[in-house]
């Protein structure tokens, strides 16, 4: 009886103590993450609003970000300083940062005011992983 509880005991320690690792597969996959989007300034029904957003990929492959959407705008653009973009390469294990500096999103022709303490979801559209929604805080 003794050795049939000591056992289980060490059974269920190893058990406790196992760890998972990512498949083969896993590792050759992006794996985005959209953290800390923001707005930074509230902005009026009709209008245009910036978002930016830090897209973390800890994924074993590159993605590209191709678009974006949101309900609360008519459209949305990747754009950059000189104009539009058409995408934003992740590569694998990194963090691209989407800023007022650099490149960002644009909502146009917004359905609604946008105001300090809203929370909207911008869609993100990648190549690979598909859509990803961002929750954005205006600031």
């Amino acid at each position: 009886m003794r050795r049939a509880g000591l056992l289980a005991l060490v059974l269920a320690s190893l058990v406790s103590c196992t760890v998972s690792y990512p498949t083969v597969d896993q590792l050759g996959e992006p794996l985005i993450r959209p953290e800390n989007a923001r707005v930074l300034h509230p902005a009026p029904s009709g209008g245009s609003a910036v978002v930016y957003v830090e897209v973390v990929n800890r994924g074993g492959a590159d993605d590209t970000l191709v678009g974006v959407l949101s309900d609360v705008a008519g459209h949305a653009e990747l754009r950059d300083r000189s104009g539009r973009l058409g995408k934003v390469s992740i590569p694998p294990a990194s963090t691209v940062t989407l800023t007022s500096d650099g490149r960002h999103i644009e909502l146009y022709d917004l359905k609604q005011p946008l105001r300090t303490g809203d929370v909207i979801i911008v869609t993100l559209l990648f190549e690979k992983s598909g859509a990803i929604g961002a929750i954005t805080a205006v600031q």
